[in-house]
C-alpha cells in the first residue's frame, strides 16, 4: 500500500499553502512513508483530474483543494480529517498505517464467536462424553443387580430342597414306625437276658444248697 499525498506547490491560497507545509513537516518528523503528488506542475494534469473526482468529502463544498490523502486509490480523507486525527491520536490508523480500532474490535468479536462456538462444541463433546458414561454405569448397575438376584434365588432354592429332605424324614410314618420297632425288640432282649440272667442265679443257689446238705448227711 502506498500513500499518495496530494499538494500544491504552486498556489495563491495562503490557507492552502499552510496546510501543505504543516501536513509535509509532520511527515517527515514522523518518518511516516509516503509519496507527495504536485497537482500544479505541467504534466500532473490527470492526477489532478482524479483527486477531483475522487476526493468527495461532505465537510467540503465545491471542488476539492489540497492537501487530499489516498491509499492507493482508497480515499482517506481531507486536511480537517488529518488534523482531527493528529489531535486524537489516531493518526497511525486515518493513515491506514496500523489496523483502525473499529476493525480490532471486529477481529476480537469474531475470536470471541469462534471461541464460543469451539466452546459449545466441546461442551457438547463432553456432555455426550458423560451421558454414554452414565449409560455404561447403569449397565452395569443392572448386570450385577441381575447377577445377585440370581444367585439369591439360587440359594434360596437350595435352602428349600434340603429343608424339603429333612421334612421328607420327619415326616416318613413307615421310618418313624420301623424306628419304634427296632427300639421295641431291643427293650424286650434286655429283658429277656435280665431275666435268664436270674434263672442262672437261682439255679446255683439251689446247687449250692444242695451241697450244703450232701455235707450235712456225710457228718
Amino acid at each position: 500500500m502506498t500513500l499518495n499525498v496530494y499538494i500544491a506547490s504552486i498556489t495563491a491560497n495562503t490557507e492552502v499553502r499552510k496546510q501543505v507545509q504543516k501536513v509535509l513537516m509532520v511527515l517527515d518528523g514522523l518518518g511516516v512513508p509516503f509519496k507527495a503528488i504536485d497537482i500544479t506542475l505541467r504534466g500532473n494534469e490527470q492526477y489532478r483530474d482524479f483527486m477531483r473526482q475522487n476526493a468527495l468529502n461532505e465537510r467540503c463544498d465545491g471542488v476539492p483543494l489540497p492537501p487530499q490523502f489516498f491509499a492507493d486509490d482508497e480515499y482517506l480523507g481531507n486536511y480537517m480529517d488529518f488534523e482531527e486525527a493528529v489531535e486524537d491520536n489516531q493518526l497511525p490508523e486515518f493513515l491506514r498505517l496500523i489496523p483502525s480500532s473499529a476493525e480490532d474490535v471486529d477481529d476480537d468479536e469474531g475470536e470471541d464467536e469462534e471461541d464460543e462456538e469451539e466452546g459449545t462444541s466441546e461442551g457438547e463433546m463432553s456432555e455426550k462424553y458423560d451421558a454414554n458414561n452414565d449409560e455404561d454405569e447403569e449397565d452395569e448397575q443392572e448386570g450385577d443387580e441381575e447377577g445377585q438376584v440370581d444367585e439369591q434365588s439360587e440359594n434360596d432354592k437350595g435352602d428349600v430342597s434340603s429343608g424339603l429332605g429333612s421334612s421328607s424324614n420327619e415326616d416318613d410314618p413307615q421310618k418313624v414306625s420301623r424306628n419304634d420297632k427296632t427300639i421295641g425288640s431291643n427293650v424286650e432282649d434286655e429283658v429277656n437276658n435280665e431275666e435268664e440272667t436270674e434263672e442262672d442265679k437261682d439255679d446255683e443257689v439251689e446247687l449250692e444248697d444242695e451241697d450244703f446238705e450232701d455235707e450235712d448227711q456225710v457228718e
